[in-house]
């Protein structure tokens, strides 16, 4: 990044917004790179244990703010209303040169609308995705937010129809993954054997996605078992899950669980039955066999249902404009479908060319050298302006 000494002094103090968990990793390296350039910035916000390590003073753990559906919310308002309030007041305090809020579209597009009002600048990255849903919300965006940074190629042609200030940035997990080199299994510290197929399950990262996804994904492991003996399988755990919760939950689920870093599991895996959701892409972009599940609150799959406007949910799908992995949604997520999808995918998805090339293809698009650095350079641009 070209740095500019004089406006170094000037930065110093910045707010940051991450509330789901997935946000996490890539906030952390954008605070780094704010931290690189201006080191005598202070940085606040809401986020987890990576963007806390890059050096920012946690207002609201990231592991409390995981909200997803209209139940879920609805049952948690209070808090919200608390998040809100310390968030505020906060900003009135430090008053920062700029806030970066990332995804979390409900809770941020409301303190984009406030923080507009006392004319600070306002950077939104990873968009709301109101090309699939709520394109109300376009109004807001152009209205609310001095600079949108995208992570798909299609969204910066998108939010720019709109009037709306937008650069494609690169997906995060597209820079990072295919620019490392990830360790062998047996580094892994896990029970498996190297020469023997595994099955990794990535089962969400929301304590209500794994009250869900949990019994069917061992009663799915189960069928398997029987069928296929000497498969092996691997549950990952989110490291914003409680022990004590996940303990009570899998308590008679037999199998290795792994806390590392997901990616050298996906690196590693034969086939990846993973939740929908930041962790399905990554499984794409490791161009492994998988398949996508979810299964949502009654009334939050039936409300999305008739608002959405997409075929797929699986980012790797919709990016491809057609079905390059399974999906297994609601009703569909069973026990018996999955396993079915898992054996397929296992034995016959090294055979299909055309759809890895497919893959690949779609994922070399999100790559962009030096992400965080052109995020910090862009923002610093518009608040000098």
């Amino acid at each position: 990044m070209t740095k500019n000494t004089k406006a170094l002094k000037d930065i110093r103090s910045f707010c940051i917004i991450a509330g789901d968990h997935s946000a996490d990793e890539p906030g952390s390296r954008i605070i780094r790179a704010l931290k690189d350039a201006y080191p005598e910035c202070s940085v606040f916000g809401i986020g987890g244990n990576q963007i806390a390590a890059a050096g920012t003073e946690l207002l609201i753990h990231s592991r409390d703010t995981g909200f997803m559906g209209f139940y879920e919310i609805l049952m948690n308002i209070p808090f919200i209303r608390t998040m809100f309030k310390t968030v505020k007041n906060a900003i009135r305090t430090r008053r920062p040169e700029g806030i970066l809020l990332i995804d979390y579209p409900g809770f941020n597009l409301k303190i984009a609308k406030w923080a507009h009002r006392r004319k600070i600048p306002v950077f939104y990255y990873i968009a709301p995705q109101t090309w699939a849903w709520k394109a109300k919300r376009n109004k807001k965006i152009k209205k609310y937010v001095t600079h949108l940074f995208t992570i798909f190629p299609f969204e910066e042609r998108y939010f720019s129809q709109f009037g709306i200030k937008t650069t494609f940035v690169g997906h995060p997990l597209a820079n990072r993954i295919l620019s490392t080199e990830y360790p062998p299994l047996e580094d892994l510290h896990l029970p498996v054997d190297s020469t023997l197929p595994l099955i990794s399950i990535l089962p969400g990262s929301r304590k209500q996605e794994l009250i869900r996804h949990i019994p069917i994904l061992k009663d799915t492991v189960k069928i398997l078992r029987e069928k296929f003996p000497t498969w092996q399988f691997v549950i990952s755990k989110a490291p914003s899950i409680d022990d004590s919760f996940w303990r009570d939950l899998c308590r008679d689920f037999p199998i290795p669980v792994y806390t590392g870093d997901v990616n050298k599991l996906m690196a590693n895996s034969s086939v990846i039955a993973v939740c929908s959701g930041t962790a399905s892409l990554q499984a794409a972009i490791h161009n492994k066999p998988m398949v996508i599940f979810y299964k949502a609150a009654g009334l939050t799959y039936h409300l999305g249902r008739r608002l959405t406007k997409m075929r797929f949910i699986g980012m790797i799908n919709i990016l491809a404009g057609q079905s390059l992995v399974p999906e297994l949604l609601q009703h569909e997520f069973t026990a018996e479908r999955l396993a079915r999808e898992i054996q397929a995918q296992m034995l016959t998805f090294s055979q299909r060319t055309i759809k890895r090339v497919q893959i690949e293809k779609q994922i070399h698009q999100l790559r962009v050298e030096h992400s965080s650095d052109k995020i910090v350079e862009l923002m610093v641009q518009d608040i000098r302006t």
